[in-house]
């Protein structure tokens, strides 16, 4: 199966796998690949430019890494043999960039107003509490508001699933009618269905805040510039080189 893919899924696989396990090795090491390969707030002192690309590359568990690959390999070598390797290689970077940026800019309306809520003596207790540790089980906080305040800082975004969010919308609205066969229930489903509805939760959680630790705004963002590509090249099929 791997052979009938085309280029760029081949590539997409065989890094993030490659970073997953060397991730890993440097872990046993005590070497946090992550923490310098994430996507960080831009209120965070580790915040750099680089972590937009470098953070699709990243990943938190085998799980994690497992469904985003997994979703590649469904919908990704469809779209890539619809619209060509350099098509699809700029289409996957692309969304995988809006999402980081769509969720920063979130993240950081969220910092901002966090922030609003405290005082000065309280900020800098945070910011040197973050500037001066290495591991964020040793700090203290009094309330839920510090301690958003410190994930802000210490905990960056990986994955791929913004641009994963990406190729999912552009398959659902390239491929409406397509039946997708569910494992529980096993009932098939068309595609428009079962993608729009995942976005709709996604935005839910998004905004309701109840499911925390996943970066629900990256997935969004993802999916809207997925659908902005989907519109544009259909307005414009031999215009976008």
């Amino acid at each position: 199966m791997f052979s009938q893919f085309g280029p760029v899924v081949k590539n997409i696989l065989l890094l993030n796998i490659a970073l997953f396990i060397l991730t890993w090795v440097l872990e046993l090491k005590g070497i946090d690949l992550g923490r310098s390969l994430g996507l960080y707030n831009l209120g965070s002192p580790y915040f750099k430019p680089y972590q937009l690309i470098s953070h699709m590359f990243m990943h938190g568990s085998i799980m994690h890494i497992f469904f985003n690959m997994y979703a590649v390999i469904i919908f990704g070598p469809v779209l890539e043999r619809i619209w060509g390797a350099k098509r699809f290689f700029i289409f996957y970077f692309a969304c995988g960039i809006a999402a980081g940026l769509f969720s920063l800019g979130i993240d950081y309306f969220e910092y901002v107003n966090l922030k609003s809520q405290m005082s000065s003596t309280q900020l800098n207790q945070i910011y040197n509490n973050v500037l001066n540790t290495t591991d964020i089980n040793t700090l203290t906080y009094q309330g839920d508001i510090e301690l958003k305040v410190l994930l802000n800082y210490l905990i960056p975004m990986v994955g791929a699933s913004g641009a994963v969010f990406g190729i999912l919308a552009a398959f659902a609205w390239l491929f409406p009618n397509t039946e997708l066969q569910l494992i529980f229930p096993p009932i098939p489903v068309k595609a428009k269905w079962l993608i729009g509805i995942y976005a709709l939760i996604e935005i839910y959680l998004g905004f309701s805040g109840k499911q925390t630790g996943v970066a629900h705004w990256a997935h969004i963002g993802g999916a809207i510039m997925g659908t902005i590509f989907i519109f544009v090249w259909k307005q414009n099929k031999n215009k976008f080189y």
